[in-house]
């Protein structure tokens, strides 16, 4: 068998339990991951400046929630896009949040870096499939 490229992942959401549980669910698919677990979007932006100049565990794949204190996903995501020069890396990026609004669901859909949007709980099935599709594009 292949061995399979580390994904580096960022978890993006204040909800602790959610990142328990995607944690849980890295172990069961065996997906190999180096996760960074932020709770809001300004801890995250505030690392990656940090590391960006050495390009040093920047993102292969973001999973943003929507609703969260001090920077929600949104200004997260639009500094993201000014900060991150697009040929150097290209990150993934899954909304994985409880918001059902259609506001958010059509403003998702309105960002081509959004791969996809993905309602709470992500059952473990989908989030092996994600990975499976982000470990093809890297390979």
């Amino acid at each position: 068998m292949q061995d399979l490229p580390l994904i580096v992942t960022y978890i993006i959401d204040d909800d602790k339990l959610h990142q328990f549980g995607m944690r849980r669910m890295f172990k069961y698919i065996h997906t190999p991951v180096q996760l960074f677990q932020f709770y809001n979007g300004l801890q995250a932006l505030e690392y990656i400046k940090a590391h960006l100049p050495q390009l040093i565990n920047l993102p292969d794949v973001i999973l943003l929630d929507v609703n969260m204190p001090v920077m929600n996903g949104w200004q997260f995501l639009d500094e993201f896009i000014q900060l991150m020069p697009p040929q150097n890396h290209r990150t993934t990026i899954y909304m994985v949040t409880s918001s059902i609004s259609d506001a958010d669901v059509e403003k998702a859909a309105s960002y081509s870096e959004i791969t996809e949007y993905i309602i709470k709980p992500a059952d473990i099935e989908q989030v092996k499939e994600l990975f499976e599709d982000i470990h093809e594009k890297l390979s």
